[in-house]
């Protein structure tokens, strides 16, 4: 039978006949009235198959059943697929029924106007916390539908969070009353764009996760305000600059208050400009923070700028704590500044240049595996083959950086909880440049998404391999299939 080996992820257990049975397209819903929703919308659009919605059930009618069962964790599920007409889907709330929903949509087969599944039972459990894909947005444009897009294929292969890369040097693209001249134009996402955006994840339980980056990749911000942000390769380091990208995380969370995570930049930082600067000099020194005090292995210039960098960190990571959310960095600060960082704050590990996992595990941070190889897309040029996604899992760390500790190769750390899951990334810096058109660089980018996104979901979701590499090209091509059909390409 063909049904375990076309589900990705891959399910932990199933037990089951040699025969599969044809089952009513009728969702007895419960308490899960909008994820039954989402997986009618989606099996008519995957598999042609209309389904029908009710609260409960008439006394045994054949059908799909979603039902609570509070001892499973979270993110759990169990499906049975009986002899009697029924499949029965179990979860602790609407986590593991959205990933159950998922993983019979992949099952299933449309069959005299009928779900044909496997008789037996599916149990399924996710083993990392964090599985998610990011997407730049400040780089090239991408329209509110492409979006949504995303999240279709993130309730697909069960991300559970989506990433919005929404600011950089090119761009900053979300809308704001504290500093309305900031947004492009161009680009920017409007207040009932962010809603529709909201909305949708939501309906499908896929958390957001809104960046703005600074103090490095803000050019934007200080073209539009030097007087508040400075002029150079980097946010000044002085009160007003302090409080005003406070204001501006204050307002991130308000735009998205639904999101558990809330990504606060801190990377690639040209952070010799503060030292140009007498107002950013005289800040840091009231705060004690002087070239001459002593510094560990390395000069005082150097530290009192990896002062800095980890003093602005912190009062964003506590700006975001405040607003009861929970704060995400790139790896970009020293371990010489582990000790001023709120160890709430999760550190995305993406070279290895700036500290490692290991210095940052031992500082007691939790990391998320965001490695440059292989889960960087760069289209139309830099990406990692499919097999190298495969290799790949959340103990592993790879960079092109020759100043990384994982210069050209993968270091493995030891299995650790601390190590919240990966992401696979989609950055923009050429889509808009590097093809005759937005809209061609904006397929080829979404095409190696869908290349790479199964494998690296696989990778997190299992953090032990499970199936071939073969049996995971051939599942995922069935499960492109669908995904195509979903979002109608």
């Amino acid at each position: 039978m063909a049904m375990l080996t076309q589900i990705i992820p891959s399910p932990k257990g199933f037990c089951g006949e040699e025969h599969v049975r044809w089952y009513a397209p009728a969702l007895f819903y419960g308490d899960y009235e909008e994820p039954a929703r989402t997986f009618c919308t989606y099996a008519q659009k995957a598999l042609d198959l209309e389904c029908t919605m009710s609260a409960s059930a008439p006394a045994d009618a054949e059908g799909i059943y979603l039902i609570t069962n509070t001892s499973f964790a979270p993110g759990e599920y169990k499906i049975l697929s009986g002899n009697d007409g029924k499949i029965c889907i179990y979860a602790a709330g609407r986590e593991g029924i959205r990933y159950a929903l998922a993983t019979l949509l992949q099952m299933g087969k449309k069959a005299e106007d009928k779900l044909q599944v496997q008789v037996g039972t599916v149990w399924d459990q996710p083993e990392s916390a964090y599985r998610g894909l990011m997407i730049d947005c400040a780089r090239s444009r991408h329209a509110l539908p492409l979006l949504l897009e995303y999240i279709d294929m993130c309730w697909l292969y069960k991300v559970k969070y989506l990433q919005l890369h929404f600011s950089d040097d090119e761009a900053y693209t979300l809308p704001s009353k504290v500093f309305p001249d900031a947004t492009s134009a161009d680009r920017c996402y409007s207040y009932a764009e962010i809603e529709q955006l909201r909305a949708y994840a939501r309906s499908r339980d896929v958390q957001l996760v809104p960046e703005i980056d600074a103090p490095g990749h803000a050019s934007y911000l200080q073209q539009k305000y030097p007087q508040v942000f400075g002029e150079k390769g980097i946010v000044c380091f002085h009160e007003k600059t302090i409080a005003a990208m406070q204001s501006l995380y204050q307002e991130l969370c308000e735009l998205f208050p639904e999101s558990e995570y809330i990504h606060i930049g801190g990377d690639e930082g040209r952070m010799g400009w503060w030292l140009d600067c007498d107002e950013c000099i005289q800040y840091g020194r009231s705060l004690g923070y002087k070239v001459e005090n002593e510094a560990p292995d390395i000069p005082g210039n150097e530290y009192v700028m990896l002062q800095y960098l980890g003093h602005f960190i912190s009062k964003m990571a506590q700006t975001v704590l405040e607003c009861g959310r929970k704060p995400i960095v790139w790896e970009g600060f020293s371990k010489y500044v582990n000790d001023m960082i709120p160890k709430q704050v999760t550190v995305m590990v993406w070279d290895g240049g700036f500290q490692t996992a290991q210095s940052l595990l031992q500082s007691g941070f939790s990391v998320i595996n965001c490695s440059w190889i292989p889960n960087y897309i760069v289209t139309p040029t830099w990406y990692y083959s499919t097999r190298d996604s495969y290799n790949w899992d959340v103990y592993s760390f790879g960079s092109i950086s020759e100043s990384s500790a994982y210069y050209n190769n993968c270091t493995r750390l030891d299995s650790t909880d601390a190590i919240l899951g990966g992401q696979l990334h989609a950055w923009g810096d050429t889509v808009e440049k590097a093809f005759p058109s937005l809209e061609a660089g904006l397929a080829d980018e979404q095409m190696k998404i869908r290349q790479r996104l199964p494998y690296v979901m696989e990778n997190t979701w299992n953090r032990d391999k499970r199936v071939s590499y073969d049996r995971m090209l051939e599942a995922a091509v069935y499960t492109d299939a669908l995904c195509a059909r979903i979002i109608g390409k």
